[in-house]
């Protein structure tokens, strides 16, 4: 404890302790059900279609990381640090929300590209992401 030498230090210490936990139990949990994942319905690329409604497996979690202020997706052993694009396309995916649906969206909240540009985007990040068994994509 010789570096937490103040109150306010002390305070970050906990918080980020805390922090660290929680990432270790969504960790954890993530473990748990990674044993009882169904069969994803969808693996190849021909099959994703705007119809296709896409949402984490459960061995994912999609977590926010306040100490280092980002998204983290996690999944047994391992995580990935998510910048502001992917994040902001995996909250979208609920098994809800169809691909057309979940581009109109982001469309919606970054005017500048084109509907196609978008679509190609998110459907090449859910394709990566279902070759690593985190996104499950059904119709």
């Amino acid at each position: 404890m010789k570096w937490a030498d103040s109150a306010e230090r002390q305070d970050r210490c906990v918080a980020a302790l805390v922090e660290k936990c929680n990432i270790l139990w969504a960790m954890l949990d993530s473990i748990s059900h990674s044993f009882a994942e169904p069969p994803l319905l969808l693996l190849s690329a021909e099959h994703l279609t705007g119809q296709s409604r896409p949402s984490l497996t459960r061995k994912a979690r999609l977590i926010r990381d306040t100490i280092d202020n980002c998204w983290m997706l996690i999944y047994p052993e391992r995580g990935l640090q998510l910048n502001d694009s992917a994040s902001s396309i995996l909250r979208l995916c609920d098994g809800k929300s169809t691909l057309d649906e979940i581009v109109d969206t982001l469309c919606l909240a970054h005017r500048g590209v084109t509907r196609v540009t978008m679509f190609k985007d998110v459907r090449s990040l859910l394709l990566q992401l279902a070759q690593r068994s985190l996104i499950a994509i059904r119709e």
